[in-house]
């Protein structure tokens, strides 16, 4: 082969694949088969949060196919994003880490101290624009004031193992622990909000609990288990008023 046209040929060969394998090209092509861990509407502009595998936040238009604008900084994949009630903040958070942001400009405001690697299972608004709630695979659970910036209240409960979901009223907690009497069971306890206490539980065996959902009131609690179960438990009588098992579905995803 002619020496100047295998040179030329070799340049042209490295130009392609330093391409087809640069940064912009991964991104790309991430961007594309990226997954989604959560979503949340903006109820005053209709604009929605999205966050990302990507470790990135996006603010999109829903008539535009394309985001807003793109909020960095995590420094692991984005698992929760939430408006604060009436819109003043908006929170996104890893697995262990929790920014706060401007709700209306995005920009950053703080981040919250959240204990380091240790996965947080609940990030929620108490309510109000200033007071959120956070709590980690430890039990350990704080409030905390986003206007002063300080923890308002700290209590710790049974480890979790799985998760913790809050009622819609904010007064009561459930979490996924391990049955004290038995390592290989499963316990759901409910706890009060204001004080840490425990005011319920509810055994459930050796079948392992996947997802926790309070009904819109907070009397009942749905729960999906291993082998596709689905339940519905009244939590003031510890009664099972409904049970049924779904065939196809991957009950563990049911309730995300």
């Amino acid at each position: 082969m002619n020496i100047k046209l295998f040179l030329v040929f070799s340049v042209l060969v490295t130009f392609y694949f330093n391409n087809l394998f640069s940064q912009d090209f991964i991104r790309e092509y991430e961007v594309q088969y990226s997954y989604i861990h959560a979503l949340a509407f903006n109820n005053v502009d209709n604009r929605f949060a999205s966050a990302d595998s990507l470790r990135d936040v996006k603010i999109w238009d829903p008539s535009l196919e394309k985001p807003l604008l793109t909020l960095t900084g995590h420094y692991d994949e984005v698992y929760y994003v939430l408006y604060s009630p009436n819109n003043k903040y908006f929170l996104s958070a890893c697995s262990d880490e929790v920014k706060v942001w401007d709700a209306s400009s995005y920009k950053f405001v703080m981040d919250v101290p959240v204990r380091k690697y240790i996965a947080l299972y609940l990030v929620s608004f108490l309510g109000t624009d200033n007071a959120a709630i956070f709590g980690n695979f430890y039990g350990e659970i704080f409030s905390f004031d986003l206007t002063k910036r300080s923890v308002m209240r700290k209590y710790s409960i049974a480890n979790p193992s799985i998760g913790i979901i809050m009622d819609s009223k904010r007064e009561k907690l459930a979490s996924i622990g391990g049955d004290e009497n038995d390592d290989k069971a499963y316990i759901v306890n409910f706890w009060n909000i204001s004080d840490g206490k425990r005011i319920s539980f509810i055994p459930y065996g050796r079948n392992e609990v996947y997802r926790l959902l309070f009904s819109p009131n907070g009397r009942d609690l749905v729960i999906a288990s291993e082998g596709h179960n689905l339940a519905i438990w009244d939590i003031n009588n510890r009664t099972k008023k409904f049970e049924t098992k779904l065939d196809d579905d991957p009950v563990q995803n049911v309730l995300q």
